[in-house]
């Protein structure tokens, strides 16, 4: 399969604060009216490798385009963000990450001003309005500046990047430049749009000349913004293939060069760039150059803004690049991004483009440049996507992210045959991942990339977790939110939009988006202009919802009627209802003999009637047969998905042990057998089917079994039945963390009704939950132990919270309360709190404070000191009834809970109240990661306390071993602990066999930690 489909590599190679709400665009969303300031950077600067800084004076022409007067100036320094105290550093202790709030000197970034700030020859008193963070610098202007007139500002200064690299960095003699100079904020219809740099957005900056002088050492080789047009940039003599073109030439009118003091052992490379709204350069004595010459094969069409007719191709990489980078590979690349991007956009507006391997991984953008941590196609066309929208689309980062990023990530994909439109066109069918093994008998997904991509988005939407795309960068909850707000699902939205406009509309709407607003700033505004405009169309439902709002997309095939007219033509009546939150014309599709006939319906309407005339008998009707829409539920895109028809439809398969088995059109229906054993029952034998869909949503479990010796019971208590449901499909949307569930086993009736929530982010984790609960026994001979006569309900709330990263040290709390009601109120309160540190990689340690109080409790409420309630493991078949497998003599399974004392017997509760503590250290032994999973396995050491009423202080101390990770598709925790001392023996875990001291063998098994 081509890299992309229909574009051929066109190249001749020849050997040798908060964010404004306002807008840039006038409401009409058209150029009329529209504005924009104008700068000049005039700057010489100098690398003074043995002082590690560079030293830079510059000269800001500025011309106020707007029809507002200026009194004051904000300009930016980004360098300030990589140190201590910047507010990026304090956005990465908040969410865990520790890059640049701890960096000593001579390690951390900056820029400082090493004279005063000049405006118009009058010195002005600079100031930091968001310290201690000082990536904005703000004065205000000695006189007035009026519409139409303009000022000279005079900068001088040093700079440094960090040693630890982000978009910037310096190691050994290596500096990536990206952000260097006092670089003026955007003034437009909003105002002044000045922000602090932090780890969410990026960059928004005025138009203009950049006329920039580097003073480097002679054996440097420099990529930079801009064309060198005096000097030497080092590219003939580090060339390995290729031609070294400067373009030198491409500005016919570049102004006299300013005088330069050059020092020996120094050269001066002049660059030159205009219609730019940044300045970036890298420059080390290791590059190797290769260099190439885009020539474009066809002339533009239609009002394309005008470039140049050849792009000189300057690829700089590293020692051992050559095999990767080298070979002329990286220029083809880069070659052949440029020709599919003019064919989505238009000319390249600019006469290079450098592509460099610089110190930090991934990507950043910059006019005329990429600053790449790989060779890949894939990071070229993104980021050379970029230049495009970012460099001459250039919206702003801070504000809508979503334009950039996601557009330029939809291309990406597009670029390389990866949408659903070109999987389609290819006539490519998803295949089910083939896996050997045991892990081969589960029913699998076929997901090809768009569908995983956009089943995630739907995902992470109705778990919660979204938040609209449209949010400005510092506002999303934290740093992984915003990527995978203004990255993927932005994604997801422009794909969408393709399918709203059509294929050829959709080039047309980036063609006129492009031609209009190429080297100006644009906003939602300009582009839901473009797209009305080749439309014809009202889109502003479809941008209000994506970009404002959050919600999923579901339609629904109610129905389907087929008939024959009198000339043989056949005429199906598809009823569409919408389910989902988001709006979208879906398409209808009939299949005949002669293949798929579809039509749209319309976004306007909930319930619709939707017509297709085809010439041939109707095989099969079916919503969006091509899987280009966003619509997440497949199971109702035919006709007959009524609810109580889904074990009818579902696809059918055994219930195999820790295989997570799915299908994207089909609930999942699971058989497995059921079995348990008790005392008195002995064994008990049953059936049981899971359904779900996608794994997790409409959950149902069913089952019923019977014990196999039945003599004295009950006929109420031979039958075991239970039911549950999880995540129900209710309205609109799943009801997400709710549950229910009813149960009659082993002698005890149960009914449930629950709700939890979880909100996760890189610094903080929340759970909470609440629950109803009834329990009903039947004292009949099934009955398990530390159950009552009395019928109970209660409610339960409960919550985590976890304060830090989970992988790194943190704090916890756990608070829980329970009311009821039996023959009296009853209630207990719990919490635990305590902290984890994690002083390396392979070491662990663990403090728990517990306390807890209860009034009036049953048995199955009781406060216990070593597990968790009857109640709440009602549904373990395996340690319920009396005599169970994990009950056996020897066995000495864990529930663990309550005080968390492992070295004592699961019956002993405290009546009135129980406090006490936890420690645990562990040390990592080994981690494997075979076929079947990935485990880690640890060594424990750790010690019990507690006291409460009817009892004295109890303690254990012992070692231990655990296993945690994933066996197959499930996740796995096994630890066996031995409690070796037991401050009293006769309540020990073994205390049923005899010659047990406070110092004896003793076993203990968890499936479950406390921490």
């Amino acid at each position: 399969m081509p890299i992309w489909p229909n574009v051929a590599l066109a190249i001749a190679l020849q050997q040798g604060p908060p964010v404004s709400p306002g807008y840039s665009t006038p409401p009409g969303g058209d150029t009329v009216g529209y504005w924009q300031q104008r700068v000049t950077y005039t700057i010489t600067a100098t690398l003074d490798e043995r002082a590690g800084r560079l030293h830079a004076r510059g000269i800001l022409g500025y011309v106020n385009n707007s029809p507002d007067t200026l009194r004051e100036m904000y300009v930016h320094q980004y360098l300030n963000a990589f140190r201590p105290g910047s507010k990026w550093s304090q956005v990465d202790e908040r969410e865990g990450r520790d890059r640049f709030q701890h960096l000593a000197e001579p390690d951390y970034g900056y820029e400082r001003f090493t004279a005063p700030v000049r405006v118009n020859g009058t010195a002005v008193t600079v100031d930091y309005p968001g310290a201690p963070d000082s990536t904005v610098a703000r004065f205000r202007l000695p006189a007035p500046l009026a519409p139409g007139d303009s000022l000279a500002v005079v900068f001088e200064w040093d700079a440094r990047p960090s040693t630890i690299p982000r978009r910037q960095g310096r190691r050994g003699r290596h500096w990536d430049l990206a952000q260097w100079y006092p670089k003026v904020a955007v003034y437009d219809r909003g105002g002044w749009e000045y922000n602090a740099l932090q780890p969410a957005g990026e960059f928004y900056g005025e138009f203009g000349t950049y006329d920039v002088t580097l003073v480097v050492a002679e054996d440097q080789i420099i990529g930079a913004t801009g064309v060198p047009v005096s000097g030497d940039p080092g590219y003939s003599r580090a060339i390995r293939e290729g031609v070294a073109r400067t373009a030198a030439d491409a500005y016919g009118d570049v102004p006299p060069a300013p005088d330069v003091s050059v020092g020996s052992g120094q050269r001066a490379v002049r660059f030159y760039a205009r219609d730019v709204h940044h300045f970036a350069w890298s420059t080390s004595p290791d590059y190797r150059y290769e260099g190439g010459i885009y020539v474009r094969r066809t002339p533009s069409r239609g009002p394309r803004p005008a470039g140049f007719d050849t792009v000189s191709i300057h690829v700089l990489y590293r020692q051992g690049d050559d095999t990767t980078w080298g070979k002329l590979k990286v220029v083809e690349r880069t070659a052949a991004a440029l020709q599919w991007l003019e064919l989505i956009y238009g000319r390249y507006a600019y006469p290079q483009m450098t592509v460099l391997h610089r110190l930090d991984g991934g990507g950043t953008e910059f006019p005329m440049m990429q600053m790449n941590g790989s060779p890949s196609q894939g990071l070229i066309l993104h980021e050379g996507g970029h230049v495009f929208t970012y460099g001459i689309l250039a919206n702003n980062e801070w504000r809508s992210g979503w334009m950039d990023e996601g557009l330029t990530s939809y291309q990406t994909d597009w670029a390389q045959g990866l949408t659903a439109q070109e999987f389609a066109r290819a006539g490519l069918v998803a295949q089910r991942p083939v896996t050997k093994g045991y892990g081969g008998r589960a029913l699998r997904m076929a997901l090809p990339r768009f569908e995983a991509t956009a089943l995630d988005q739907a995902e992470t939407d109705l778990r919660g977790d979204a938040e609209p795309i449209g949010t400005w960068a510092q506002g999303f909850r934290d740093f992984s939110v915003y990527n995978d707000m203004i990255y993927t699902r932005a994604q997801v939205m422009y794909s969408q939009l393709r399918d709203v406009l059509g294929d050829s509309l959709f080039v047309e709407f980036l063609h006129d988006y492009y031609a209009r607003w190429a080297l100006k700033h644009v906003d939602e505004r300009a582009m839901r202009g473009s797209a009305e405009r080749v439309s014809g169309r009202n889109l502003g439902w479809f941008f209000d919802q994506w970009v404002h709002h959050t919600g999923v997309m579901d339609y629904r095939l109610a129905g389907v009627a087929s008939r024959r007219d009198a000339a043989g033509a056949w005429t199906t009546e598809a009823t569409v209802i919408r389910r989902g939150q988001y709006r979208h014309p879906v398409a209808v599709g009939v299949r005949t003999a002669q293949g798929w006939t579809l039509a749209r319906g319309a976004d306007t309407v909930d319930r619709q009637v939707v017509r297709i005339t085809t010439p041939d008998r109707p095989l099969e009707v079916r919503l969006d047969p091509f899987h280009f829409s966003w619509d997440w539920d497949r199971r109702n895109d035919v006709e007959g998905n009524a609810r109580f028809l889904r074990l009818a439809r579902a696809r059918w398969a055994f219930d195999w042990p820790f295989l997570e088995q799915s299908d994207r059109g089909h609930d999942v229906a699971l058989l497995s057998p059921a079995l348990w054993y008790s005392n008195f029952g002995l064994g008990t034998y049953g059936l049981r089917t899971r359904l779900s869909y996608l794994g997790w949503l409409d959950k149902s479990s069913l089952g019923i079994a019977v014990p196999q010796r039945q003599s004295s019971l009950d006929p109420g208590e031979i039958v075991q039945l239970w039911w549950r449901v999880e995540n129900p499909y209710i309205g609109r949307r799943p009801a997400i963390g709710w549950r229910a569930g009813l149960g009659l086993l082993d002698g005890i009736g149960q009914a449930n009704l629950g709700w939890e929530h979880q909100t996760t982010s890189a610094r903080r984790t929340a759970w909470f939950g609440l629950a109803l609960t009834g329990a009903f026994p039947t004292l009949g001979p099934l009955l398990p132990e530390l159950w009552s006569a009395q019928n109970s309900g209660d409610l339960t709330l409960a919550s985590r919270w976890t304060l830090g990263p989970t992988r790194a040290s943190h704090w916890f709390i756990n608070p829980t309360v329970v009311l009821g009601v039996a023959d009296e109120g009853y209630g207990k309160a719990e919490l635990a709190a305590g902290r984890i540190f994690v002083p390396s990689d392979v070491v662990r340690v663990g403090l728990r404070a517990f306390g807890a109080t209860e009034w009036q409790t049953p048995p199955q409420r009781a406060l216990y000191v070593s597990a968790k309630d009857p109640l709440s493991t009602y549904d373990n078949n395996w340690w319920r009834p009396a005599g169970a497998i994990l009950k056996r003599p020897g066995v000495d399974w864990l529930p663990l809970g309550g005080g968390a004392l492992r070295g004592y017997d699961w019956r002993i509760a405290s009546d009135d109240y129980l406090y006490g503590g936890n420690v645990d250290a562990s040390v990592r032994l080994a981690q494997f990661n075979p076929t079947f999973g990935a485990m880690t396995f640890a060594l424990h050491g750790f010690g019990d306390f507690g006291n409460g009423k009817g009892f004295d202080t109890l303690g254990d101390a012992g070692v231990g071993i655990s296993v945690r990770g994933r066996l197959f598709d499930k996740p796995v925790f096994l630890r066996v602990d031995s409690p070796f001392y037991v401050s009293e023996p006769a309540l020990a875990l073994d205390r049923g066999r005899a010659g047990s001291g406070e110092v004896a063998p003793r076993w203990a098994i968890t499936f479950a930690d406390i921490w």
